[in-house]
């Protein structure tokens, strides 16, 4: 499925964050299968904790308007800052429970960087560790839907699982 109107709706939403502190502009959309298009922005607040990025917008925008995960085709995330575009751990936690595994991530920004990857590969770059049941996860790429009972961070996922990758 092409991604360039999903790529036009996440810049749209971008223009819509609410960024009084950080003046970062981040737009998140999700395109279902049907075509659908659901955005999300990043919405700042004084206490940090209770901000939420685009990431997390959009995808509890979808749940809360009825849609599931098996429904999603890919996501979109932009930005208007320069280097890579990346989802913060806690949007990748969400991520990872509320995304199709296989489904492409699209990360742009506004110097040209872009990148292209699922869930799955966001974590394993990352300094993540998912734990996870042993049978809901298959590290050899036959990939099951995860649902993870932990995210942390001071090692990453591949020191754990270097002989399974």
């Amino acid at each position: 499925m092409d991604n360039s109107l999903t790529i036009k709706k996440a810049f749209e939403a971008s223009k819509r964050a609410y960024v009084p502190y950080s003046d970062c502009h981040v737009g998140a959309a999700i395109c279902l299968n049907d075509g659908t298009i659901i955005q999300g922005c990043n919405i700042e607040n004084a206490s940090y904790g209770l901000s939420n990025c685009a990431e997390r917008s959009a995808l509890f925008s979808l749940i809360s308007q009825g849609y599931k995960k098996e429904e999603i085709n890919h996501m979109v995330i932009v930005s208007d800052f320069k280097g890579d575009t990346r989802p913060c751990g806690a949007c990748r936690q969400v991520m990872l429970e509320l995304l199709p595994v296989n489904a492409p991530i699209y990360m742009l920004n506004l110097d040209g960087s872009f990148a292209e990857k699922t869930i799955l590969e966001l974590e394993y770059e990352g300094e993540f560790i998912i734990i996870a049941n042993e049978d809901q996860v298959d590290l050899h790429g036959k990939h099951q839907e995860i649902y993870p009972t932990y995210i942390s961070s001071p090692v990453p996922l591949t020191q754990l699982y270097k002989e399974e990758l």
